[in-house]
C-alpha cells in the first residue's frame, strides 16, 4: 500500500472586522518542532490568529477519517478534554467541546463551547485533492473562536 503525503492545516481564522481595526499584525511568532510549523500572529490584545501545518505519509481519506471521527478528538488534539457529539447530519456535526491547560502553580485554564463544524466537498485540483472543515464556535467562552481544517494530498508528488 503506497500512500502520497499530504499537507494539513489549521487555522483560526481572525475576524474581519476586528482586522480591519487593527490594520497591522503586532507580533508574530513562528515555532518549527517535529516536523511541525506553527505561527502565532497577536492581532490585538484579546485576539490571535494561529496557523499550523504538517507533512506526512498518509492518503486524505484516512486523515479525513481521523478528523471526523469527533468523539475520539480530544485523543489527539493537546489542551481539547472533551469532544462530544451532539448532533450530526450530512455533511455536518455539533460538538461540545472543553479545553483545559495548565497555567502557572497548579491554576488551570478551562473553556468550553458549542461547535458546528461543516464538512466541505472533495475538490480535484491540478496538482493534488482538497477537503476541509470549516468550525465556528455558536456559544461559549470565547467571543470567536472559528477555524479549518485543511488536508491536500498531492498527486504523483513525492515532495510537498
Amino acid at each position: 500500500l503506497q500512500s502520497t503525503p499530504f499537507l494539513c492545516t489549521a487555522a483560526s481564522e481572525p475576524d474581519p472586522i476586528t482586522l480591519g481595526e487593527v490594520g497591522v499584525e503586532e507580533s508574530e511568532e513562528s515555532l518549527v518542532e517535529d516536523g511541525v510549523c506553527v505561527e502565532v500572529m497577536k492581532l490585538d490584545k484579546n485576539s490571535r490568529r494561529i496557523e499550523s501545518r504538517i507533512s506526512i505519509e498518509a492518503s486524505l481519506s484516512s486523515i479525513w477519517n481521523i478528523l471526523t471521527d469527533y468523539e475520539r478528538l480530544a485523543d489527539f488534539i493537546p489542551g481539547l478534554v472533551v469532544s462530544e457529539l451532539l448532533q450530526k447530519g450530512d455533511n455536518y456535526a455539533r460538538l461540545l467541546q472543553i479545553g483545559q491547560q495548565n497555567i502557572a502553580f497548579g491554576v488551570k485554564f478551562n473553556a468550553k463551547g458549542i461547535v458546528d463544524c461543516y464538512e466541505k466537498e472533495l475538490e480535484t485540483l491540478p496538482t493534488g485533492i482538497k477537503r476541509e472543515i470549516e468550525f465556528k464556535m455558536i456559544e461559549g467562552d470565547f467571543q470567536l473562536f472559528e477555524g479549518k481544517w485543511s488536508i491536500f494530498q498531492h498527486l504523483n508528488s513525492e515532495k510537498l
